[in-house]
């Protein structure tokens, strides 16, 4: 049959109305399109309009709506990802909580512990991923500080409906070989943050381990840290890797001329520092990522400092800057404190009798406006 064609033959602006027996219209038509008021569809009892349950379609076109029976939300194709339309991001895992920066609101998931990410619908998060501390090593008297776990801070990461793992790495405690342990990686949404580098040893092998930032050396003649090895990692506007060295040992008249020490452990920010009359073996300084995360995460917000170095005695021991990593000791007393949990930093330098410190452990937090 011929198309049935409704439409006014005289006059301009003039539309097609479809009413009802009051004289409300329920269908207006305009130059392109038309306004449906008050339809019905699919649920003539409540009349309502109604998106039928299910799962999304298999070949989506942009401005696509469906409902979702499984999370119970309606989401639009934006021709890459679906947005949630009564919240453009949600997920739930780790502690939740709300933070302020720069004139939005963000929900931040923190993740102290390995769990699971839940994304309900797609969209782009801000992420921090910070690796466990190294251990300090103690070895007789001047073993290095333990560096701090490698961190990597990136924006805008998009990311689509999908549970995803989160693993965060250990502290590293005890000894390989005489030299502080590594700690361990941290992983999420396939980006590596390297565990920290252990101390090196005192008259065996003084040179801190490599990792996420490195390990301070240990009581030598040569210079011997170890090196921060995280790597870059490719964004969307810039590189996120954040690792450095650790500080050399020394031996009283090298490395420069100063007291037998042991150097500090790398951290996020900075170097460690190598021993001196003047300046001792301090951490490498952390990252302040509280303007992004909040000050209860943390310490304060800083993230992943190296462990203090150990000193001579009479001379001062080194310390951790802020970021969580542990203080050094002097000759052979017992000040030297572990890295702080959830931090990513280096444990401190310890002596004989107390043993070197231990890394703090990583962290994860994920954060989104609201």
């Amino acid at each position: 049959m011929a198309d049935l064609i409704i439409k006014p033959l005289t006059g301009a602006g003039n539309t097609v109305r479809i009413q009802d027996q009051a004289g409300g219209s329920i269908l207006t038509s305009a130059n392109s399109g038309a306004t449906i008021t008050n339809a019905t569809l699919n649920d003539p009892v409540t009349n309502t309009i109604k998106l039928t349950p299910g799962s999304a379609p298999g070949s989506p076109v942009e401005g696509q709506m469906y409902y979702n029976s499984t999370t119970k939300v309606t989401s639009v194709y934006n021709g890459s990802t679906w947005d949630q339309m009564s919240n453009l991001f949600s997920a739930t895992g780790g502690t939740e909580s709300t933070h302020s920066f720069g004139g939005s609101t963000y929900k931040v998931h923190t993740f102290t512990s390995s769990g699971t990410f839940t994304v309900n619908a797609g969209g782009s998060v801000d992420v921090l991923v910070v690796a466990g501390g190294g251990a300090g090593s103690a070895s007789v008297n001047y073993g290095g500080a333990g560096g701090a776990g490698g961190l990597i801070w990136q924006t805008g990461h998009t990311i689509t409906v999908n549970t995803y793992n989160v693993v965060i790495g250990a502290g590293a405690s005890g000894y390989d070989s005489n030299r502080g342990n590594n700690g361990g990686n941290t992983t999420m949404f396939g980006l590596t943050a390297i565990g920290g580098g252990g101390g090196g040893f005192q008259g065996g092998t003084t040179t801190g381990k490599d990792g996420g930032s490195g390990g301070g050396g240990g009581y030598a003649s040569t210079g011997n840290y170890g090196t921060g090895t995280q790597p870059s990692q490719s964004g969307d506007s810039g590189t996120y890797g954040f690792g450095n060295n650790g500080g050399f040992g020394n031996s009283g008249s090298t490395n420069p001329a100063g007291p037998n020490s042991s150097g500090g452990g790398g951290g996020a920010g900075g170097a460690g520092t190598a021993g001196d009359f003047t300046d001792p073996p301090r951490g490498g300084v952390g990252k302040d990522m509280s303007s992004y995360v909040g000050t209860s995460v943390g310490d304060s917000g800083w993230f992943a400092s190296g462990g203090g170095g150990s000193n001579q005695t009479g001379y001062s021991a080194g310390t951790a800057s802020a970021g969580g990593g542990g203080d050094g000791a002097n000759y052979n007393n017992s000040l030297a404190t572990h890295g702080d949990a959830n931090t990513g930093g280096g444990g401190g330098c310890g002596t004989n009798t107390q043993g070197g410190r231990n890394g703090g452990s990583g962290v994860v937090i994920v954060r989104y406006v609201v």
